[in-house]
């Protein structure tokens, strides 16, 4: 938590300078998130697969420009991740039309307060922006539910209390009558493991967790003309 405060804080005083030369815009999104998780057991030889889950996000944005085309911008957002793990059937019968391979086994929900940054760079008809950059997410919520039984835990000792994520989107802007929006288009992919511990009473082994995202935001920018 501690991480997450001093670098809201640098983020912070940065984006405030006086220093600032170009016009900075402010701004509020909601979007979509589909995710999946990536990894494997670390004491089985069993196969693990993950399903996609579909859920939401929404947050204020803030960008200064470095330069005419240049924007430095970071979010602050509340997103929802989830996913199924699904492992190795051990009564499988290849030969049985109704038997299933992989079970699914485990369902986790991950609450974050997520703080991208990023580069952008718009194009020079000043509709198109590229973006590339990291994602720091701090849980503030976990919850796992064993699919056999039913049973649900929270996963505060075995999931880590943050994730990091490497990200690039597309965006475009338009407008609509006086109002300015951009709709961006977001891939990212976590680079840490989110497991801690690899045991858990959801099930035998709590899979070793990476995320992968893709994103939609849709935001309604509003112009700030700072002064140098």
């Amino acid at each position: 938590m501690k991480r997450f405060v001093l670098t809201l804080s640098l983020l912070y005083s940065m984006f405030l300078s006086p220093y600032a030369q170009h016009s900075s815009n402010w701004g509020v999104f909601a979007g979509s998130v589909s995710s999946k998780f990536a990894g494997d057991q670390a004491n089985s030889a069993d196969e693990v697969r993950f399903n996609i889950h579909h859920t939401y996000q929404a947050g204020l944005m803030y960008e200064y420009g470095l330069k005419e085309d240049v924007l430095l911008n970071a979010q602050l957002a509340y997103k929802k991740i989830e996913g199924t793990v699904l492992t190795e059937n051990k009564n499988y019968d290849p030969e049985d039309e109704n038997s299933d391979k992989f079970i699914k086994t485990t369902e986790v929900k991950l609450h974050y307060l997520s703080l991208p940054v990023y580069f952008k760079i718009i194009s020079d008809n000043g509709n198109w922006q590229y973006s590339v950059g990291l994602i720091y997410d701090y849980l503030v919520h976990s919850n796992g539910r064993n699919l056999q039984t039913n049973q649900s835990q929270s996963l505060v000792h075995y999931i880590r209390n943050f994730n990091l994520s490497a990200s690039v989107s597309l965006g475009y802007k338009f407008h609509i009558k006086k109002q300015f929006f951009t709709l961006d288009l977001v891939y990212s992919q976590g680079v840490i493991n989110l497991a801690e511990s690899t045991t858990s009473a959801l099930q035998d082994e709590l899979p070793r967790l990476k995320t992968s995202t893709a994103e939609t935001r849709f935001t309604w920018v509003i112009p700030f003309n700072s002064e140098q």
